[in-house]
């Protein structure tokens, strides 16, 4: 699990994509790539997001 804090929302989004990149597992399918698309998505950033986008394919990676 990650968890970021920050002042204004756009430095726990920094602090987030940094983890994320930084982040390594193997052996293992995970959820990561999705994790990287929804936190590199400008609509994300902008807190334009419902949970609808994800069926809808919005994050796909």
């Amino acid at each position: 699990m990650f968890i970021a804090f920050g002042r204004d929302r756009v430095e726990p989004l920094d602090r987030m994509r940094r983890a994320l990149s930084e982040f390594q597992l193997e052996g293992i399918k995970t959820t990561l790539p999705f994790l990287r698309a929804v936190l590199g998505s400008e609509r994300f950033a902008r807190g334009q997001v419902h949970t609808q986008l994800v069926e809808q394919g919005a994050f796909n990676a």
